[in-house]
């Protein structure tokens, strides 16, 4: 009876364990910069592969919008630049402005760089310009550093606009369009001295995805029926 009920448990977790869970990161999640000089970000997606449309069929990402944030006192937004573009873009060097197959903007307004994209490919040469891979680079920010007291840390993160921001879309051979959701954001901290304050080069802990959460369920159920098991087979007949 009890074996049964684990095995129902196992069956309602199969859902979560089956569900795709994207991340878009910061990378370096830290790193150590100068006062007076630059640093460089890359944000980059992962985890695409079993990303489904409401059909069940592959997502191909075909558009984002998203706002990053930092601090103006101590980071001066320099450049962006598109480096997901052979991903959105079938043409050799397009400059992604509209006049070819993809567009890209960046802006800055106080401490928030909003960034676009956008491919003109049909869904099925995108299917084929993201076939099998399940992340990659798409853009690069350049900041200016300060050149305050130093010896301090700094993060850039992410900034919601309800219904805005962050936004990534999906696209899929047929024409199946939806907003890819289930997407964990992390940023990166900025060591301004280099003087550790960023822990050591380790990326804070996440939030566990509801897949995280089923294989720590599935394994306390697990442990706790094999202990049962083991207490009736010690107990005296």
């Amino acid at each position: 009876m009890k074996l049964n009920r684990l095995a129902a448990a196992t069956a309602l977790a199969l859902p979560f364990l089956a569900c795709a869970a994207p991340v878009v990161s910061v990378n370096p999640a830290s790193q150590g910069a100068s006062a007076g000089g630059a640093v460089s970000v890359t944000v980059a997606i992962a985890g695409m592969q079993g990303v489904l449309d409401p059909t069940g069929v592959q997502q191909v990402l075909s558009a984002f919008q998203l706002d990053l944030t930092f601090d103006t006192a101590l980071l001066t937004f320099q450049s962006a630049s598109f480096v997901g573009v052979g991903k959105f873009s079938a043409v050799a060097g397009d400059p992604c402005d509209y006049s070819l197959d993809c567009y890209f903007a960046a802006s800055a307004s106080g401490g928030d760089v909003s960034v676009n994209a956008l491919s003109l490919e049909t869904d099925a040469t995108l299917a084929g310009l993201q076939a099998g891979l399940d992340g990659y680079d798409l853009f690069t920010l350049t900041f200016g550093v300060g050149a305050g007291d130093g010896n301090v840390a700094t993060h850039i993160g992410w900034t919601s606009n309800p219904g805005v921001s962050p936004i990534l879309d999906g696209n899929s051979p047929g024409n199946n369009t939806s907003t890819i959701g289930n997407v964990t954001y992390t940023g990166a901290c900025i060591d301004i001295g280099n003087t550790g304050l960023c822990g050591g080069g380790s990326a804070p802990p996440g939030v566990p995805e509801p897949a995280s959460w089923a294989l720590v369920l599935l394994g306390l159920g697990g442990a706790g029926y094999a202990s049962r098991r083991r207490a009736r087979a010690a107990a005296p007949a």
